[in-house]
């Protein structure tokens, strides 16, 4: 997740959803622009993250401080059976959905 427009060091990403457990998901949760969330086993469907910060602007502008909240939805992992094996892989293309892989 990246924030654009503020000021860094001002920065704090927060856990709305489960009252500051799901913040350990996240790889920083201050004094930076972009993070990353990352699930552990057991984890919800999504997680509400809010961030705020000071506005990065002149002294004329009429907003200080900016706040929002992003919505991180978690989904299981994909697992698939590929045959014959062994399968030769020729290359790979990434779509949207998911992986899309050629077979030789």
């Amino acid at each position: 997740m990246k924030v654009r427009g503020l000021i860094p060091s001002t920065i704090v990403w927060r856990d709305i959803t489960g009252g500051g457990i799901y913040d350990a998901y996240l790889d920083a949760t201050s004094g930076v622009d972009t993070v990353t969330a990352t699930a552990t086993p057991g984890y919800p469907s999504f997680v509400d993250y809010e961030v705020y910060g000071d506005v990065a602007a002149g002294p004329c502008s009429p907003i200080t401080t900016w706040k929002d909240t992003i919505r991180v939805n978690f989904y299981p992992p994909i697992d698939a059976t590929i045959t014959p094996n062994p399968t030769v892989i020729c290359g790979v293309k990434h779509k949207s959905w998911g992986l899309g892989i050629n077979i030789c």
